[in-house]
């Protein structure tokens, strides 16, 4: 009998051990990090690979995101990087800083379709603006004194500028223990641990 708990008992071990890198988190922060330092030497493709690593490490990484967008910024890639500014945005409300760049950008919309003469795609962007940053409050002014009257509902005009390309998002493994290989040499050290004892 004590044979069959004693194999019971090794392979809940197994088990467990064998579980070990599933149940391992990965963390973002050096990730960032390194997509700051890479962002800040204006390696815009770089940044991206690490903010996408990062962001796969914990997909509710706001930091992560609010990187991506900075680097499609730096490569003249404003469709992308509203996407995931907006996503950033979602993930954390609370980021004053990213909150009043996009709203610029939707202003800086309205003020090309206004240019053109189009006010009522000018007045949709700058209504999207106050939506994202309503303490705007020289942009409300001006956006009430130019206020168009409202025909139809209509949707949302694109961006005046069409956007460049995107670069392919490559996938870079973080340069830290890979946690599949830390599982598999700890599961193997538990086998010969418990079939020598």
């Amino acid at each position: 009998m004590r044979l069959y708990r004693n194999t019971i008992s090794r392979f809940g071990l197994v088990a467990l051990l064998s579980a070990l890198p599933a149940l391992m988190h990965a963390d973002p922060r050096p990730l960032d990090a390194w997509g700051k330092q890479v962002l800040a030497q204006k390696n815009y493709p770089g940044a991206i690979k690490y903010f996408s690593a990062a962001m796969k490490a914990d997909p509710r990484d706001a930091a992560a995101y609010c990187g991506i967008a900075y680097s499609y910024i730096g490569l003249h890639d404003l469709k992308h990087a509203i996407k995931y500014m907006e996503y950033s945005l979602r993930l954390d409300p609370g980021n004053h800083g990213l909150r009043v760049y996009l709203a610029g950008i939707y202003q800086d919309y309205g003020n090309q379709y206004y240019k053109l003469g189009d006010k009522i795609h000018a007045q949709e962007w700058w209504d999207k603006a106050l939506a994202v940053n309503p303490g705007n409050a020289r942009l409300a002014a001006y956006v009430a004194q130019t206020q168009v009257p409202a025909a139809a509902p209509m949707t949302l005009a694109a961006a005046p500028a069409a956007p460049s390309p995107a670069p392919k998002v490559a996938t870079l493994s973080a340069p830290r223990i890979n946690p599949w290989i830390l599982g598999g040499t700890v599961v193997t050290l538990g086998a010969i641990l418990i079939f020598l004892f």
